[in-house]
C-alpha cells in the first residue's frame, strides 16, 4: 500500500465512521421529535372533536336532570324537543315514554303509537345515570352518518322516559378532513369498530380491520391511549399517531409519508458526503 492510500485510509475512515454514527443519531433525534409532535397533535385534535360531542352531552344531560327534579307536562316536553331540534348540529330531540305517547321534535308528523322502549338507544340510557353514546348509523332520508346520544329522567328511582338528540357528523368529517400533518400528510377517524367515519377515500362501510397485515399495529390503536405505528400503502411507507377521542370509542389518526420526515436527514447527509469527499480529495 503506498502512501498516498494509507493516508486516505487513515484520514478516511474515521471521518466516514464519524459521519455513519452522526447520521443515526441525527436520525433518532429527528424521528423521536417528529413522533413526538405528531403524538401531541393527535391528542389535542381529538380532545377538539370530544369537545364538540360533550356540549351536547351537557346540555342533554342538563335537560333530563331539570326533569328528574320536576316532571313537565307532555306538551312542554313537546315544546322543548320542537326548540332544540335542528340547532347548532341537532339533528333531531326526541322523547320515548314506557307510557306516553313518542314525541319527535323534528317530524312533527311521525307515529306518537312508536314503541321506543325497545331500541338501543332507549335500553342503553335507561341502565345508566350516564349520558350513553350509539353505534353511527345512516339516517334514512339522506343516508348521511349520524350518532344518538340519550339520557334516562326517572321519577321515584324509575324511568319516566328517555330523552334523545341526533347530531350529524359532518362538522366532525370536516374537521378532520382539513387536519395537515406536514406538507402531504392527513387524518382520518375511525369508530369502536374500525369503520372509517372520516377518510379522503373510503367510505364509512369500510373497515380498518380488513388490513389484516397491519393488525397488531392497529391492534394498539383501540387500546385507549396515544400510540405511534408505520406499514407500507400502495408502495409508500407511512408513519400514523393515534389517540382516543374521548369515551367515545372514536380513535382519531394522524398520518404523513415517512419519507417526508427523512427528507432533511437525507439533504444533510447529501451536504456532509460532500464535505467529506472534497476533504479526502
Amino acid at each position: 500500500m503506498n502512501l498516498k492510500t494509507r493516508m486516505i485510509t487513515l484520514i478516511g475512515t474515521p471521518v466516514l465512521l464519524v459521519f455513519i454514527v452522526m447520521a443515526g443519531l441525527v436520525y433518532e433525534v429527528l424521528m423521536d421529535a417528529m413522533e413526538q409532535e405528531m403524538t401531541e397533535m393527535a391528542t389535542h385534535q381529538a380532545s377538539v372533536i370530544n369537545g364538540q360531542l360533550v356540549g351536547k352531552k351537557e346540555m342533554l344531560a342538563a335537560v333530563t336532570r331539570t326533569w328528574d327534579a320536576k316532571l313537565p307536562s307532555h306538551e312542554d316536553m313537546q315544546t322543548t324537543a320542537n326548540y332544540f331540534a335542528n340547532k347548532n348540529g341537532i339533528g333531531d330531540f326526541f322523547i320515548g315514554f314506557p307510557n306516553q305517547p313518542f314525541i319527535d321534535g323534528a317530524d312533527k308528523t311521525s307515529d306518537p303509537t312508536f314503541d321506543a322502549t325497545g331500541r338501543a338507544w332507549y335500553k342503553d340510557a335507561a341502565g345508566s345515570q350516564e349520558v350513553m353514546i350509539s353505534k353511527i348509523y345512516l339516517t334514512k332520508t339522506d343516508h348521511k352518518p349520524v350518532v344518538s346520544l340519550s339520557s334516562a329522567f326517572r321519577q321515584n328511582g324509575q324511568v319516566a322516559g328517555v330523552a334523545g338528540v341526533d347530531l350529524s357528523l359532518d362538522a366532525v368529517k370536516d374537521f378532520v378532513s382539513a387536519i395537515k400533518v406536514g406538507k402531504t400528510g392527513g387524518a382520518f377517524l375511525l369508530n369502536e369498530d374500525g369503520n372509517f367515519i372520516s377518510h379522503k377515500s373510503k367510505p364509512i362501510d369500510d373497515t380498518i380491520f380488513d388490513q389484516k397485515e397491519n393488525a397488531e399495529a392497529i391492534k394498539a390503536f383501540f387500546q385507549g391511549k396515544p400510540t405511534i405505528a408505520s406499514w407500507s400503502e400502495n408502495g409508500t411507507t407511512m408513519l400514523f399517531a393515534s389517540a382516543p377521542v374521548g369515551d367515545t370509542g372514536w380513535v382519531l389518526v394522524l398520518e404523513v409519508p415517512k419519507s417526508e420526515i427523512l427528507a432533511p436527514i437525507i439533504n444533510m447527509g447529501a451536504i456532509v458526503a460532500v464535505i467529506i469527499l472534497l476533504s479526502i480529495a
